[in-house]
């Protein structure tokens, strides 16, 4: 089985509405993110088109057809269980569903991520191709390793006095927030707005991460992403300083291990690092 644009894009069936609006309240009363909601509504918006009747008529061999049948990564793999293995136990305890056709779904392994750095002559030619607007969002993703939704969402008040300097403040995922040091070329140019540093046409609204996204789409023709850029700072900051902890809190991610996977390490260090632990190198030994 796979998911269309076009069944994506039809309505969510009645008979899951109410489940899914149970569940999104929920999860608003527990504190989760407007994008982790969002995200969960979309998740189980396409379960639900592949399953019309309701979440009551659905068992684990659906499931388990349903999530063999994708053509996805194995983090759109490992997400989407994660969605059905909460929502249904939501719905067990709440009397929506007798049994839990999700709590036995096998866990999908980590998929291995290699890192995807721009070129440094790849983006900065780019750069001096665009406009200013889409300069600044470049600057934010390859400087500051920001992502898409970080520099949708950035005010005015996100630059704040920091050490010396200017820092600012990041709205990452989970809510929580980091705080990162600005050079003060960029800290002037941000605090050149007034409000919101990437207005919508919308009154008082900031622009979509997707909008931030097709933006640098359209700016590389096509060729990269605002992530490649997270990839490229990941990649600039381990190989200038080799510290994979400081590197992971400027990212903004809970876990070490998903920062060795935005990191491309620079041959010559590669080159060192086993010289390092050859004997003979040491000792002269021929």
């Amino acid at each position: 089985m796979t998911t269309s644009t076009h069944s994506q894009a039809r309505p969510i069936p009645e008979a899951w509405i109410q489940a899914i609006d149970g569940f999104d309240y929920w999860l608003a009363a527990a504190d989760k993110s407007p994008r982790t909601r969002e995200l969960r509504r979309y998740q189980l918006g396409r379960v639900a088109r592949a399953f019309p009747e309701g979440p009551d008529t659905v068992t684990l061999d659906d499931l388990l057809k349903y999530l063999a049948g994708q053509n996805w990564d194995a983090e759109t793999r490992r997400g989407t269980r994660a969605c059905l293995r909460s929502f249904y136990a939501w719905a067990t305890i709440h009397g929506i569903v007798e049994v839990d056709p999700a709590k036995d779904l096998p866990t999908v392994q980590r998929g291995q991520v290699r890192p995807r750095p721009v070129p440094d002559e790849v983006w900065l030619t780019d750069r001096e191709l665009t406009d200013t607007r889409c300069q600044l969002i470049m600057d934010l993703g390859a400087e500051l390793g920001l992502r898409r939704a970080e520099i949708a969402g950035l005010h005015r008040r996100d630059v704040i006095p920091y050490g010396n300097g200017w820092g600012l403040i990041v709205h990452g995922k989970g809510r929580r927030q980091r705080i990162l040091p600005l050079t003060d070329e960029l800290a002037t140019r941000l605090m050149r707005f007034s409000g919101w540093i990437f207005p919508s046409t919308l009154h008082d609204q900031h622009l979509s991460p997707d909008r931030v996204g097709r933006l640098m789409c359209v700016a590389s023709r096509g060729r990269w992403s605002t992530h490649q850029l997270r990839h490229r700072f990941a990649t600039a900051v381990y190989n200038a300083t080799g510290d994979l902890l400081s590197t992971q809190q400027l990212l903004g991610h809970s876990k070490p291990e998903t920062t060795q996977g935005y990191v491309l390490v620079a041959d010559d260090r590669l080159r060192a690092a086993a010289a390092a632990a050859c004997r003979r190198h040491h000792t002269g030994q021929r």
